[in-house]
């Protein structure tokens, strides 16, 4: 029973994931051409799309995401949609996001050319920040605690980032 509500959490996120990449790759006639959304992982550095990020949420999880032109994106998971105040940030394998507690989230972030999968590292006290403004999210987060594989071995780095709802 444990692997069904494991694979359909999965297919959940799963969900909300194309539903973000999809609303960051819809053509919109709009006069900005830059985004207040960016972010820094490992010595890279992505700028989201001119869409910005979004946030799309079902009763069993939440993203606040964004996408760049080349399709890297950073995901940010929470159990239910995040409303302003602090969020500890957890392992993004430690555990599946039903069983998050209503102040944890996680992190993951792809990047291309070279193609790496970031995760969020468990057992950290790094914390990200939601901000409301106009009924609009903000999450700030720096110095975050990222793991990826290379080569078979586990390498650690640091992520940065603000992510503006558009």
């Amino acid at each position: 029973m444990k692997a069904l509500k494991t694979t359909l959490s999965g297919f959940t996120v799963l969900i909300l994931i194309a539903a973000v990449f999809s609303l960051s790759s819809c053509k919109k006639d709009k006069e900005n051409t830059t985004s207040d959304s960016h972010w820094s992982v490992d010595n890279r550095s992505f700028e989201a799309n001119k869409l910005g990020a979004a946030v799309v949420a079902n009763d069993t999880a939440a993203v606040f995401g964004a996408a760049t032109k080349a399709n890297e994106a950073i995901l940010i998971l929470f159990k239910s949609l995040p409303s302003a105040g602090t969020y500890k940030i957890v392992g993004a394998l430690e555990k599946s996001i039903e069983d998050y507690n209503a102040d944890e989230c996680s992190i993951l972030i792809t990047a291309k050319n070279p193609t790496a999968s970031y995760l969020s590292a468990p057992a950290t006290n790094n914390t990200l920040q939601i901000t409301s403004r106009g009924g609009k999210l903000t999450a700030t987060f720096s110095n975050i605690d990222m793991y990826y594989l290379s080569g078979g071995e586990t390498l650690y780095t640091t992520a940065i980032g603000t992510l503006v709802e558009k």
